[in-house]
């Protein structure tokens, strides 16, 4: 084999373990609500059970835009998150809103709260809280 030959092959091979690190990096992508989309039907707080979500997972979120939005809480002090998302009390928490019907959100490392754009569909369970974590045992989620 000629020196061209061995340096072309390496080459190749350094390409391929560089394009599985970039998949790897890039994380899983996940339809919320599976077909039904995000919507208020009976289990969509459900929807993430069963699932392991890492940090650079990816939500695509598909709804009516017309009818509904998608907030993402935020903490402002992290005591009150967990309380925005159970009582849909929006004022302790910064908002990021997305709106365009087909929305894709990167998780972060820890709990992430999604939540409906209107306080009756989302105090009836129209939420919910992912947790992303690189260890399975998810010792960092409550």
């Amino acid at each position: 084999m000629s020196y061209k030959n061995a340096l072309v092959i390496g080459f190749s091979l350094i390409l391929v373990a560089l394009s599985l690190q970039c998949q790897e990096i890039h994380g899983k992508e996940f339809l919320v609500g599976d077909e039904k989309g995000w919507s208020p039907y009976p289990g969509i707080s459900d929807w993430p059970n069963g699932k392991n979500f890492t940090p650079g997972d990816v939500l695509i979120f598909k709804y009516d835009n017309t009818s509904t939005k998608v907030w993402q809480a935020d903490f402002i002090l992290p005591e009150y998150l967990k309380d925005c998302y159970e009582t849909c009390e929006t004022y302790f928490c910064a908002i990021t809103e997305f709106n365009s019907g087909n929305d894709r959100v990167e998780l972060r490392e820890g709990e992430n709260y999604f939540l409906s754009s209107g306080y009756d569909t989302c105090i009836k369970g129209f939420k919910l809280k992912i947790c992303a974590e690189f260890d399975s045992k998810r010792k960092n989620c409550v």
